[in-house]
């Protein structure tokens, strides 16, 4: 099990950089050319340009979304870890979805299924058992959804 958590967290934080390095960059305001030298006094303070706090949105123009599963919230490493995850896409104004498997291979199946109805932008997937997901995670695929999966032997219909 160690070994297993070893090999996802640097994968669900590859992840979460890329899902937040695909979030659209701000443009920064265009600045006027400088005036010609005046014999008046300059004002004392330039204006601030104006700063854009909009989060990353989805073509719908709706905030971003993503579904991570996890196998069991019980588990201390994954709570720290999904907790992190968390505020990583927060801090990009990207929602995460929790969902715990509760090491129940079918309830997690039946909430990927879930996340597929609700058109998550994206899901992140540590399987209970990466056999018994491979269907829902092509459904997911099929409607859309980028999946990043974390399997054990690095195999699975994931897009990375």
């Amino acid at each position: 099990m160690n070994k297993r958590l070893c090999v996802a967290f640097p994968i669900v934080l590859a992840a979460a950089m890329v899902l937040a390095a695909c979030a659209p960059q701000a443009t920064p305001a265009p600045t006027a050319a400088p005036k010609p030298a005046q014999t008046e006094p300059a004002p004392t303070a330039a204006p601030k340009p104006a700063q854009t706090t909009s989060s990353p949105t989805a073509a719908s123009g709706r905030k971003l979304r993503v579904g991570y599963c996890i196998p069991d919230a019980a588990n201390s490493f994954l709570s720290a870890l999904t907790t992190r995850v968390k505020e990583l896409f927060a801090a990009d104004g990207i929602e995460v979805i929790v969902a715990s498997g509760d090491s129940d291979a079918a309830k997690q199946y039946n909430q990927i299924e879930n996340f597929i109805s609700m058109k998550v932008d994206a899901l992140i997937v540590m399987a209970v058992d990466p056999v018994s997901v491979v269907s829902a995670v092509q459904e997911a695929k099929k409607a859309g959804i980028k999946v990043l999966g974390v399997p054990v032997d690095n195999q699975g219909p994931y897009d990375a």
